[in-house]
């Protein structure tokens, strides 16, 4: 849950400040090197982007990506790229 309190914060500060968040560097692009549509960024691109601009100091750019990897721990689009099936653990 705090996984998805955390992209829904990000979301909406990108969403309130787009212009800055697309001129960073790490924004993710497309094949043409155009900034993709807010929707299609991942959690990585937003951490990301939120640090190089400054929404984010480093600890918690750290913090967010160690939340990041526990949340893809039960998130099961994961366990599907990943080969893994669920089990009594």
């Amino acid at each position: 849950m705090m996984g998805s309190i955390l992209e829904g914060l990000l979301l909406r500060k990108v969403e309130s400040d787009l212009k800055t968040a697309n001129q960073a560097a790490c924004a993710p692009k497309d094949r043409t090197g155009k900034v993709r549509p807010i929707h299609d960024w991942s959690l990585v691109a937003l951490i990301e982007v939120a640090h190089e601009v400054g929404w984010l100091q480093g600890d918690v750019k750290r913090f967010s990506h160690a939340l990041r990897e526990s949340r893809n721990i039960v998130h099961p689009y994961v366990h599907r790229i990943n080969g893994d099936s669920p089990d009594n653990d």
